[in-house]
């Protein structure tokens, strides 16, 4: 049987992450407050530019299958970790950009305006609560109305449908069971590695819901 076009993009954005080693299991703290049994880490990439510049080509792909996002102005990104797939998908795309920093509630990076047709980026989804605020200072504080979010990765915990609430169209790449099982069908990932990370979502499910 063959891999479909969306099948095989989770497929290589599978086996890049098994490359980069990008994945890790241990005890961890996400910056939202959850602990979760296994971390993904992007901005390892910045060492593996081969594999950065294969995930940036698999956005451009998925990208530019939808029109509202192919013409969309500028692409905004989320400091610190968004940056690593913001600014060379801008560059790929040849669209301006700009970085907006949680932490310091502002614009950081370039200029955003109120007639732009944005698309905020981010290299995965969680909770989506940081989005959600990056999104609400974006409209009380610069004017700025977005509509459309795309993630490389959902962690399924509960920010698609949180967004999705809001009104936001959520574009994503892969969500992480579908990466889990593709490693764990191909033996990168033991049973117990794979189980580890489907229960983590519905015990997350269970939480948020």
């Amino acid at each position: 049987m063959g891999i479909g076009l969306i099948d095989n993009e989770r497929y290589l954005l599978a086996k890049l992450i098994t490359k980069g080693k990008i994945l890790n299991f241990g005890r961890y703290k996400l910056s939202n407050g959850i602990e979760s049994p296994y971390f993904l880490d992007f901005t390892l990439l910045s060492s593996r530019i081969d594999l950065l510049k294969t995930l940036i080509d698999l956005i451009d792909r998925q990208f530019s299958k939808h029109i509202e996002l192919e013409d969309s102005d500028k692409l905004l990104g989320i400091l610190d970790k968004g940056a690593v797939i913001t600014i060379p998908l801008a560059v790929k795309k040849r669209r301006p950009f700009a970085l907006v920093s949680p932490e310091k509630n502002t614009v950081s990076v370039g200029l955003v305006d109120p007639n732009d047709d944005v698309v905020l980026i981010d290299d995965m989804l969680s909770t989506g609560r940081t989005t959600k605020n990056v999104i609400e200072l974006l409209d009380e504080k610069y004017d700025v109305k977005v509509r459309k979010v795309y993630v490389a990765l959902d962690r399924e915990e509960g920010g698609y449908h949180l967004l999705s609430k809001m009104g936001i169209k959520v574009y994503r790449l892969a969500r992480v069971s579908e990466i889990a099982k593709i490693l764990y069908d191909l033996g990168m990932l033991t049973e117990e590695e794979y189980n580890i990370i489907l229960d983590h979502i519905e015990a997350v499910e269970k939480q948020y819901s």
